[in-house]
This record gives C-alpha cells, structure tokens and sequence, in this order.
C-alpha cells in the first residue's frame, strides 16, 4: 500500500513540473498523503539557475589542447625510450673489460659501457677522430692567420720608414711599350688585308 502511494506521489509530481514548468521558476510542494512513511511531510522547492550561474569568462580552450599535445608527445616520447632502456638494460647489459684478442684494433664506440650509449656513439655522434683533426686544421688555420697579420704589420712598418706606399694597379713601362708594339703589328695586318697602306709608323 505505501509503495502504490510512492508512486502515485511520484506520477503526480512529475505531471505537476510538466504543466508548470515554463510559467514558474520556484515551485513549493508538500505532500502530506504522499508520503510513504507516517509523519513525514517533505517540502520540495525547484529552482531554475539560469544566467547566474553562467557568467562570462576566458575561454580556456588553448589550455586544454596544450595539455592534450604535452600529454601526448610526451607519451610519445617516453614510452619508446622506457621500452628501448629495459629491453637493453635486461636482456644486453653493460660491457665489461676484457682482453683484446691479437690482430684486432677495438673500434672507437666498443670504449662505451651501457649499448644505448654503444649506439649513440657509432651511429649519432661524430667520429672522434675526424673531430680531432677538425680541431687540428682549426688551429692551422689560425696560425696562418697570425702569419700574414705579422707579414702586414712588417710591411705597414717599412712603409712608414720609406715614405712608401701601396701600388697594386702600378703597371711597368716594358709591359706598356710591349702593348703598345703588339698593338701596332696588329694594326699593321689589319690595314695590308683592307689594301691601305695610309698609316704612320713609329
């Protein structure tokens, strides 16, 4: 009998917010004979929050898809270089020192003890080698430099106790009186084939 009355209680409230709904933001009901427990008489109050619990405020749109792209890069990250330390770490294991058989020359990344770093060495990094000669022709390179300022400061220091100065389009006189005669014999070839003979020799 309480159960049937529950129920009822609850079809009519239900009825009661559909009819009412629209018209009325605060609805107060009490339910006397619906209760399914003797003296209890609830009070039911129904509120719609409409704009005041809406307000306007920055979108946090961008965080979010920043914390969506760090997640997953990182994921994206880690998870490989987890998998590759515990497969090498468990199943390779770090070197350990040992006798170099005869005629063998060890390679420059079998120096390395953990094979992550056996790895990086032979394949990643530069050979240590070719960066030591790298350095080497660095430094040759300066030193020819130090060279020729020395050479430019001599010749800037005899210049200044000569009275001398910088010639670099100076042209001997040979060189023109030779121009000048190679100049002339062609022009001489060049007036016998036209059939002239009307110029000035020197």
């Amino acid at each position: 009998m309480k159960f049937t009355s529950f129920a009822l209680c609850i079809s009519n409230f239900v009825t009661l917010i559909n009819n009412d709904w629209e018209s009325n933001s605060t609805l107060d009901l009490g339910f006397p004979e619906c209760s399914p427990l003797d003296g209890w008489k609830p009070l039911l109050q129904l509120q719609r929050y409409m704009s005041n619990h809406f307000g306007i405020q920055p979108s946090r749109w961008q965080w979010h898809k920043f914390k969506d792209y760090l997640h997953f890069y990182v994921m994206v990250g880690l998870i490989p270089v987890g998998l590759i330390l515990g497969y090498s770490s468990v199943f390779i294991g770090p070197a350990t020192l040992a006798e170099i058989p005869e005629n063998y020359v060890p390679k420059y990344w079998e120096y390395h003890q953990h094979p992550v770093t056996r790895f990086l060495a032979r394949y990643c990094f530069a050979i240590p080698q070719q960066e030591y000669e790298k350095y080497l022709h660095h430094i040759h390179e300066e030193e020819e430099k130090r060279q020729i300022r020395l050479l430019q400061k001599k010749v800037l220091t005899k210049m200044g106790e000569r009275g001398d100065y910088q010639g670099y389009y100076y042209r001997p006189l040979t060189e023109v009186i030779k121009g000048s005669r190679v100049n002339q014999e062609l022009e001489e070839e060049r007036q016998k084939k036209a059939g002239r003979s009307d110029f000035v020799e020197f």
